[in-house]
């Protein structure tokens, strides 16, 4: 199975990777969807986004659109650091299926590789 994080986090990266791995599951890292189809990913194959809202340049509301349009299927867990209150809104209202805190997130990660959304 594969998973999309929307990330530019070169050194968190691995670790979801690796939490991905233990589970079965390719972890394909880009700064967009966009950038994942030029790697030529089949996005629409993967039932989880993890969506890094760290990134001041991440579209919250536009990224969760095009990912329920092309993906229907996919979970989209967010995540981003605690004090970033407005974009942790954000990603609920834009219908996330799950809205962490960073720190909750990498305690989380198995959960989510094992099926869970929230």
């Amino acid at each position: 199975m594969k998973a999309l994080f929307l990330t530019r986090d070169l050194m968190f990266q691995p670790k979801v990777a690796a939490a991905g791995a233990a589970f079965g599951w390719e972890v394909i890292a880009a700064g967009s969807i966009a950038a994942l189809e030029t790697k030529g990913v089949a996005v629409e194959d993967c039932r989880l986004l993890f969506l890094d809202l760290g990134n001041p340049k991440l579209d919250i509301p536009g990224t969760v659109a095009e990912a329920r349009k092309r993906m229907p299927q996919v979970n989209i867990v967010a995540f981003g650091p605690h004090v970033h209150v407005d974009r942790l809104e954000a990603a609920e209202s834009a219908g996330c299926n799950a809205v962490l805190t960073r720190g909750r997130f990498e305690s989380s990660l198995p959960h989510f590789f094992q099926g869970g959304t929230g």
